[in-house]
């Protein structure tokens, strides 16, 4: 058989409009047809084309949600939504379950790249559908992707809610829905700082995870359960953690997921102070995040990028990723991660000499944080305001940032999902001390004894000693508590 090509699609589309209908259908049904034999599946689209003109819609809708369902397992994204509001055209009206499963594939699409506001839509649409179909296992669905939504937006207190509300409608012969959902309860407790009362949903949703299988979400558990660990400063079982998580997702060709976990573990690393390691991890998970289209996990890799260059003392290049991630960030509209990234911008800012533009990026990000309800992740900010007041000699207006942190440490906020824990008890002592506050003593004492008790858990000697030295402000603490004639811990 001879295919032939028009040289011009001039000349195609004339020959074209000269065909009756009555010829043009049947012959769009054969065409269509014939490249259903033909092998791999770049023809989905076109397939689904000549069914659709062939007067096949049945065919058509089949081919336009394959073809949706293949473009977005490659990360095309655009023709996945594309192509899934193709098959929606041709859907009945009282078929509810394929239109929610349509609506499903466009949601995944969109959190992917962040597309917030369609994404608000999508999840409206999904939530009307499961109602109309009276179906829990899609109301437990839909409740967990929205949580992940008000998540993903720096909600996780309604987050949490929603969490919580779609575990307890989880079907008893659901228990990938029931582990999902302990999945985001579990990330919204330590976005919220409430580590210790994650264990239980974690471990339930490891259970029910391998109760029905599902290594994908098995691996997004122990992603959860390292990042726990790592916020514990228990960094050999959470890269341990980690690594199982990253082989679940790449057998999985999880790509998605991949980079974060990349990330992850680049952060161990960073934590440990072993900078290289954490410099080529970030790199390549900022790769894949940028590849597949993943905008909010690109600036998130890109607020640690600026963390390895400030503790190696590159100011400029610290200020290019963090800059980078804000902008990221905000596009993506993660209000939390943009909060992160704006006291990063600052931290940057300081480390070039511009103290202005520093300090207005640490109360924005001091602000935010406040907005958004997670105090305890404001104190960073605070103590970076305090680092730069004490840095220029203004000693009230570091003390003024001290007992702000102090207070709210009174009030109950831990240093839980802080990107640098340490750095903070070291800097109320430096201002304390400076000061000639009888406090200060006492904070030294606290960061040595929190940093003494992380070092405690990491049984190589070569990292144990990276954590202590490698890392600038537990150097600082080491040589503090030194100074004042305190023994070292074992590296």
């Amino acid at each position: 058989r001879c295919e032939f090509a028009f040289k011009h699609h001039v000349l195609h589309q004339v020959s074209y409009d000269s065909v009756l209908k009555r010829v043009k259908k049947p012959a769009h049904a054969r065409v269509a047809s014939w490249l259903a034999t033909q092998p791999g599946l770049a023809h989905l689209d076109q397939i689904a084309e000549h069914h659709e003109r062939g007067d096949e819609p049945a065919q058509a809708l089949q081919a336009w949600q394959r073809a949706s369902e293949v473009a977005k397992a490659r990360y095309a994204n655009a023709p996945a939504l594309a192509h899934a509001e193709r098959a929606l055209a041709l859907v009945a009206a009282d078929d509810l379950r394929r239109r929610y499963a349509l609506h499903y594939l466009q949601l995944r699409v969109l959190e992917l790249m962040s597309a917030r506001e369609r994404l608000a839509r999508t999840l409206d649409e999904l939530e009307q559908l499961a109602e109309l179909i009276d179906d829990d296992a899609l109301r437990c669905e839909v409740a967990e992707r929205r949580s992940r939504h008000c998540y993903d937006g720096g909600d996780a207190t309604q987050g949490l809610v929603l969490a919580r509300r779609a575990r307890a409608m989880a079907p008893a012969d659901a228990p990938e829905l029931a582990a999902r959902a302990c999945a985001m309860v579990v990330d919204c407790l330590e976005r919220l700082g409430r580590r210790q009362e994650s264990a239980e949903p974690a471990h339930a949703g490891l259970v029910l995870a391998r109760q029905a299988g599902a290594r994908p979400v098995e691996a997004m558990l122990l992603n959860l359960v390292g990042m726990s660990l790592n916020d514990a400063g228990d960094y050999g079982a959470a890269i341990a953690s980690y690594q199982q998580a990253l082989a679940i997702h790449r057998d999985a060709g999880n790509r998605h997921n991949e980079g974060g976990t990349l990330c992850n573990l680049a952060y161990a690393a960073l934590s440990l102070g072993d900078y290289t390691t954490a410099r080529a991890q970030f790199r390549q998970a900022q790769a894949l995040c940028a590849q597949i289209g993943q905008r909010q996990s690109e600036g998130i890799v890109h607020i640690n990028l600026a963390l390895v260059a400030l503790h190696q003392g590159l100011g400029t290049e610290a200020h290019e990723h963090a800059v980078r991630a804000l902008a990221l960030l905000r596009a993506a509209g993660d209000r939390w991660a943009e909060a992160a990234a704006l006291r990063v911008v600052g931290q940057a800012a300081l480390a070039l000499g511009d103290a202005a533009a520093a300090v207005t990026r640490f109360e924005a990000s001091r602000e935010l944080f406040d907005a958004l309800g997670m105090g305890h992740l404001a104190i960073e900010a605070i103590a970076a305001l305090a680092a730069e007041a004490l840095t220029r000699g203004d000693l009230p207006a570091a003390m003024a940032q001290v007992e702000q942190i102090l207070a709210r440490q009174a009030g109950g906020a831990g240093l839980e999902g802080t990107d640098e824990p340490l750095r903070i008890p070291l800097v109320c002592f430096q201002v304390l001390e400076a000061a000639a506050d009888a406090r200060a003593s006492s904070a030294l004492e606290a960061a040595h004894a929190e940093l003494s008790a992380r070092a405690a858990r990491i049984a190589d000697a070569a990292q144990r000693h990276g954590f202590l030295h490698g890392v600038p402000y537990h150097r600082e603490i080491v040589e503090a508590w030194q100074r004042r004639g305190g023994a070292v811990p074992s590296a």
